[in-house]
């Protein structure tokens, strides 16, 4: 073992001391550097040397730092802590910044070359037997794998230090620095779980492939996620519900794609229903309304700056927009007849209220085919915020999902009418209007 190798890394052992507080940094650089001359020297270190993928003077650099901590009475977790923040935390920003410039490669360069390397890298390590691998999957879309047998695990544990090895483990999230174009998913490690099962997405082609919602949903829902799980969480909730809504449109009939009127509506839903159907947990219904009004009705809150329905000339555009969407609807239904079957009720001029409704909504349908009523109301009542944010109230007495009809009555939100109907939920959290007992 060269004496400067040795060196280097007790400069760096002794640094990170003394930027944790301790006062006897100098004393340690030569205990470190001691006990890594004779640990590289060992018989475990000779069984391991024939990995020669593993970088092994590195790993045995980890594996000092880690048994001099326990020594002086850190824990695991507190050692693999130091090294992260202080040992490695330069390697890790150029690895970072390295992930970064990929986001500057054009189209699907980035995922070619990243998960291009992480498969070359394990078909090397398959045939010196360094991890062994149940799933190795490869394709233009996607790299997944899932390592049963590591031998930096079996390393770490011969040492007694196991959960130590996350110090390694935790290198490949540096491959999450690159979000633009390729996308790294971590499900499980072999420390916390059965396997280390990690896939790396291919963002632009799924992009290519049309994800028919918004462009913006998704950031919105990544910055959702990201808030309430954190960002690793967040990367494998987002992987799960694009699989789920990719799922969905496989399946799905021809609604038209991106030429429907209503596109928004329908692939948008089908983002929350594969969204809730992949969360971890059970959010509160409120807080899951809270972001569909967000990704839906956020036109509706710009355009109430200047948009009034108790404005007699904002009312008579309100009721153009209804009638032009039932006559676009009817067009479109005999193209895509599994889409909006739409009919214009007529406008009230002494009332002041226009009206339409749905005979045949998809997404009530979707819900209903995958059994998932209980998150349809999260769609139907964003029209009620989203009048309200036009100074208006709508009256609506049923829905397709629990009804035969959706029906729409509008009125401004100072109108008579409005006066005569309240609005309640039922047991799913679906606001219905109901005409005032007098």
């Amino acid at each position: 073992m060269a004496k400067s190798e040795s060196s280097a890394f007790a400069k760096i052992f002794a640094r990170c001391m003394k930027k944790a507080g301790r006062s006897d940094s100098r004393a340690l650089y030569w205990k470190y550097k001691t006990k890594y001359e004779e640990l590289t020297g060992s018989d475990t270190y000779i069984e391991f040397s024939r990995y020669k993928t593993m970088g092994l003077n590195k790993v045995y650099a980890c594996i000092v730092h880690v048994l001099m901590c326990l020594e002086l009475g850190y824990s695991q977790d507190e050692a693999v802590e130091l090294w992260e923040q202080h040992a490695v935390k330069g390697v890790r920003g150029l690895l970072n910044a390295m992930c970064k410039a990929f986001d500057l490669v054009p189209g699907e360069a980035a995922y070619k070359v990243i998960a291009g390397w992480l498969y070359k890298d394990a078909q090397e390590r398959i045939e010196e037997d360094c991890l062994t691998y149940d799933m190795l999957d490869y394709s233009d879309d996607r790299l997944e794998y899932n390592i049963t047998r590591c031998a930096y695990v079996d390393l770490f544990e011969s040492y007694g230090i196991r959960d130590a090895c996350k110090a390694f483990c935790n290198n490949d999230l540096c491959i999450q620095a690159s979000c633009r174009h390729a996308r790294f998913v971590r499900y499980s490690d072999l420390i916390d779980g059965p396997g280390c099962h990690d896939a790396v997405v291919n963002v632009a082609s799924r992009n290519a492939r049309k994800t028919l919602y918004p462009k913006s949903y998704e950031k919105t829902v990544r910055k959702w996620l990201a808030d309430r799980y954190g960002r690793s969480q967040m990367e494998l909730v987002w992987d799960k519900t694009l699989k789920k809504y990719n799922d969905y449109l496989l399946e799905a009939p021809d609604y038209g794609g991106t030429k429907n009127g209503h596109s928004m509506s329908i692939y948008g839903s089908m983002l929350v229903f594969a969204l809730v159907d992949s969360l971890p947990d059970q959010p509160a219904f409120g807080e899951l309304q809270e972001l569909t009004q967000t990704l839906f009705m956020w036109p509706f809150m710009k355009l109430g700056k200047l948009f009034d329905l108790n404005r007699r000339a904002d009312m008579a555009i309100m009721d153009k927009v209804f009638r032009n969407v039932a006559k676009r609807d009817r067009k479109e239904s005999r193209e895509w007849p599994c889409g909006f079957h739409t009919a214009y009720d007529g406008f009230d001029k002494q009332k002041q209220s226009t009206s339409y409704h749905f005979t045949q909504c998809p997404v009530a349908e979707f819900a209903k085919k995958h059994n998932m009523l209980n998150v349809l109301p999260l769609m139907c009542n964003c029209d009620y915020f989203g009048i309200e944010q036009i100074h208006g109230k709508l009256i609506r007495e049923g829905t397709c999902g629990i009804s035969d009809r959706c029906d729409y009555l509008i009125v401004g939100s100072n109108n008579p009418v409005a006066n005569e109907y309240e609005t309640a939920a039922d047991e799913n959290g679906l606001l219905i209007s109901v005409r005032k007992a007098k």
